[in-house]
Parts: structure tokens; C-alpha cells; sequence
């Protein structure tokens, strides 16, 4: 029975009813936070949608959008000169989009796409919208040189074998001795002369015809190893050549030390190189950790500073030498350390941006070196010496790359010719290092200065000859092992097929 006092009943309240009370007021509570939620959830889903809708409309993988922020900013102090501002600039910054539709549009008839990179930036020169000035320069070879360091690092990461030394080094070495001495008998260079020569134009790439042996391994054409064969190889000659160029040009230049001092400046350059891309590729190892959320572009971020850095601070420190080697090392270190992690060589997506990287640089570096050309200052008898140069060096390389390849004893003479046709053309080793003699000539005479002497003029006719090698040598290349190289290699095994395709490199 229930007790009263004063009015007030002393009853306990029932328990439905006070369960319904709370229910209601925690109601309340969650559905304001919800609606909150739902307003961050509106404008975080805005953002996203947003970004989603850019990385579609220009085609890039995830975190593509913060590597071209990464560029842009290391690009900034070349782009915001304010001379960059008046007279014919426009017309001198539309050379590199100029160039990658032209390219693209090769690619589309069957033809690789960088002879007609540098077929824009030559007519822009000749037309007299490309008129030099130092500011100007300076802008394009910044560019030039990122674009390196970036294809540098890129071969690094998606180097996993290292190769034959001999592939690598008597092709090269003979093709470069054989430039030195022509050069020096017919043209009159000097031996130094002759060698950068030869370094610069000596090294080929196999990457103008990857696309069409990746496809090849994946149908199970030929034997893995011709495939393990070229491209290591290829990578590592560049690496070489490269060493070697710098090695020449800053003995070139030494503005009075002797060659011993650089023969000991050489292991000193080679060194820091190395340090660095350890140190570096180790700090990026752990850095960010492998299960952060944005690990992809922290990581590409890194890599791309780290890379042009050592490549320009080499150059600025007077060793050279070390700043190819250290971009390529540092993607070797990389990509070694995230597969100890869990990557793999066809999933690894920094790689990935890296080629989408070189996709939009590569148009800068030839089109820029394009427009180095002089068509109104070139002669007939430069075109027959280069066209001389490159038939009897061409043969040497050959000869040479078919002599090693053969000797390994594991493919029949199709597989050997098909390797020499690979590694016939010229192209971006070319391009990054042919300007680089007449940019030391103008830092070390003056921007200002007649562009007459010996010099300017070896350095210019270098720079005739890689191009004209790199017009000459892709196309025919390209076509021919596009066309023959299912006949040379031997036909695919049926239960083969799946097996092979599996081993495809990105």
C-alpha cells in the first residue's frame, strides 16, 4: 500500500517510464550529433568528390595531383621571373605542352614520340620564338635537369637485377673511344673534347621499345632471360655514361686543376653520391611508417626532393659525378627497403607516379633540347660528319653488344639480333646530357659572351649530333622491332602463357 506525506507521494516512479525519459534526451543528443556528422560527412564528401573529379579529368594515379604540387613548387623560382612576363614568353612556355600532344599524336600513327618532341622545340627556334636569354636558360635547364633526375630515380626504383658488367661497360666504352677518335682526326677536338663527346652520345635506351617487349613476355614470347638481359643493362650503361660525361666536362672546365686532383675528386664525388641515397633511402624507409594513411605521397614526396637535390647540390659542390649516381641510387635503396615491406616490383605504387611523372617531364627535356638546335647555323657537312659518326659507332656498339650477348651461350642468333635492334636507339640519355656542355660554357665565360669560339662551337655541334642520332636512330628502331620481333623470337608454349604474363613488369 502506498504511504502519503505532505501531499507527496512517496511511490516510486515506474520503471517504464523512466527508462522512456532517458531514451528520449539520448535520443536527442544522438540525433544532434548526427546531424553535425551528417554536415562534416557533406562537405568532407565535397572535397573528396572534388578531387576524385580532378584526378579523372587529368588521368593520374592516387596522390598524383601532390606530386605535380611537389614539382610546381621546386619549379617556383624559374616560374615567378618576372622577365618570364614579357616579350615572346608565352610562345617559349608552350614548347613543352606543344611537344607532349605532338608527341602522343606519333604515338597514335606507330611511332615513338620523342623525335617529334624535339622536332618542336627545333621549329620554335627556327620560327624565332625561342630567343635566348641567360634568364631564359637558366629556366630551361632547371627544367631539364629535374626531368633527369626524375627518370634517374625512376630507373632506380624498377631496377631488381644487376647485370653482366661486361654488357654494360664495352659497348659503351668502344662507342665512346670510337667518337674520341674521330672527333679528334677529323674535327680537330681535343681528346677530353672527345671523350664528353663520346659519353654523351655513346649510351642507348631500351625503354623505347618496352612497351613492345612487355607485351612479348607477357604472350610468352622468347626465353625471361633476354628480357632480364637488356633492361638491367640498359640502366646500368646509362649510369656509366652519365659518370663518365661528368667526370670529362668538369676536367673540361677545371679552370686550372690538374687531372690528377679530379682523378681524386672522382671516388670522393662517387662517395657522397652513394652516402646519400643510403642515408636517404633508409630515413624514407621509415618514414612515414608503411600503414600511415597517406604513406603513398609522403613517400613520393621524399623521394622527389631527395632526388633533386642530390642531382643539383652536385653540381653546385663540384662533384658532379655523384649527383647521377646518387638520384639513381636513391630509387635502388627505396624500392629495396618497401619490398622488404610488403611491395613488390609490379606493385609498387611510387613507381606507378614516377611514370606518370616522366609522362608530362619527358616533353619538357626534349623540347627544350630541341630548341638548343640552331637549323639556321647548321651545315651540310655538319649533317654528313653526324651521319658519318653515327653508322661507323653504331656498327662498333653492335658488334660488340652481339660479341657479349653471344657469348653467354643461352640464345640462338634470332634472340642476339633481336637484343642488338633493342639496344640500338637513342634517346633520353642523349637529351639530358648534350646541353649540359654548352650550359658549363656559359657559366664559365658569361651568358653575354660571343658564342663564337671553339668552345660554343664543339658544344654546339654535340648537341647537333645527339639530336640528329636521337631523329635517326628511335624511329627505326622502333618500327623494326615492332614489326619483326614476334618472328625472332620462339613461339610461345600454350601452358606457358599464363605463367608468363604473370611476370610482367609494370
Amino acid at each position: 500500500m502506498a504511504c502519503h506525506n505532505d501531499g507527496f507521494s512517496t511511490d516510486p516512479e515506474p520503471e517504464g517510464i523512466s527508462t522512456i525519459s532517458g531514451s528520449i534526451d539520448h535520443g536527442e543528443t544522438q540525433t544532434r550529433s548526427k546531424v553535425k556528422k551528417v554536415d562534416d560527412d557533406d562537405d568532407e564528401s565535397f572535397w573528396m568528390g572534388w578531387y576524385q573529379q580532378m584526378r579523372s579529368q587529368f588521368g593520374l594515379h592516387d596522390n598524383g595531383l601532390i606530386m605535380a604540387a611537389t614539382i610546381l613548387f621546386i619549379l617556383a623560382p624559374a616560374l615567378l621571373l618576372p622577365s618570364l612576363l614579357v616579350s615572346s614568353a608565352p610562345l617559349f612556355l608552350a614548347i613543352p605542352p606543344l611537344a607532349w600532344v605532338s608527341g602522343h599524336l606519333c604515338e597514335l600513327v606507330g611511332l615513338p614520340p620523342t623525335p617529334m618532341m624535339l622536332v618542336v622545340g627545333m621549329a620554335f627556334r627556327a620560327l624565332g620564338w625561342f630567343e635566348p636569354n641567360p634568364l631564359w636558360r637558366r629556366f630551361t635547364y632547371i627544367s631539364r635537369y629535374i626531368a633527369v633526375a626524375t627518370v634517374l630515380t625512376k630507373s632506380g626504383l624498377a631496377l631488381a637485377d644487376f647485370p653482366n658488367i661486361f654488357l654494360v661497360l664495352i659497348p659503351c666504352t668502344a662507342e665512346a673511344a670510337g667518337i674520341a677518335l674521330l672527333s679528334y682526326f677529323f674535327l680537330g677536338y681535343p681528346w677530353l673534347w672527345g671523350l664528353a663527346y663520346g659519353y654523351a652520345v655513346s649510351t642507348a635506351s631500351s625503354s623505347v621499345n618496352a612497351e613492345k617487349l612487355a607485351q612479348l613476355k607477357a604472350e610468352g614470347y622468347g626465353p625471361k632471360e633476354i628480357y632480364q638481359l637488356i633492361f638491367p643493362a640498359s640502366t646500368v650503361e646509362n649510369i656509366y655514361s652519365i659518370t663518365g660525361f661528368a667526370v670529362c666536362v668538369a676536367m673540361i672546365f677545371s679552370e686550372g686543376a690538374s687531372i690528377p686532383v679530379y682523378i681524386q675528386r672522382f671516388p670522393v664525388a662517387v662517395a657522397s653520391g652513394l652516402l646519400f641515397a643510403f642515408i636517404w633511402g633508409s630515413i624514407i624507409a621509415v618514414f612515414p611508417h608503411r600503414n600511415h594513411s597517406h604513406v603513398v605521397p609522403l613517400r613520393c614526396s621524399l623521394l622527389v626532393l631527395g632526388s633533386v637535390c642530390v642531382y643539383l647540390g652536385a653540381k653546385q659542390y663540384d662533384v658532379s659525378a655523384g649527383g647521377p649516381l646518387g638520384a639513381l641510387a636513391t630509387g635502388c635503396v627505396s624500392a629495396y627497403f618497401w619490398r622488404s615491406q610488403g611491395w613488390t616490383e609490379t606493385n609498387n605504387p611510387v613507381l606507378s607516379i614516377y611514370n606518370v611523372m616522366w609522362n608530362l617531364l619527358e616533353a619538357v627535356l626534349f623540347g627544350f633540347v630541341g630548341a638548343e638546335v640552331d637549323v639556321h647555323g647548321t651545315t651540310l657537312q655538319d649533317l654528313l660528319f653526324c651521319g658519318g659518326f653515327l653508322v661507323i659507332t653504331i656498327s662498333i656498339r653492335l658488334t660488340c653488344f652481339a660479341a657479349c650477348v653471344a657469348l653467354k651461350g643461352k640464345f640462338n642468333w634470332k634472340e642476339v639480333f633481336l637484343g642488338t635492334l633493342v639496344w640500338l636507339p637513342k634517346a633520353t640519355v642523349l637529351a639530358a646530357l648534350s646541353p649540359q656542355v654548352i650550359d658549363m660554357c656559359r657559366k664559365v665565360f658569361g651568358n653575354d659572351t660571343d658564342e663564337t669560339s671553339d668552345s660554343f662551337r664543339r658544344s654546339k655541334f654535340i648537341i647537333l649530333s645527339a639530336v640528329f642520332d636521337m631523329i635517326i636512330t628511335a624511329p627505326v628502331s622502333y618500327i623494326i622491332v615492332n614489326s619483326q620481333a614476334p618472328k625472332l623470337l620462339r613461339k610461345p608454349k600454350v601452358e606457358n602463357i599464363a605463367e608468363s604474363k604473370s611476370l610482367v613488369r609494370v
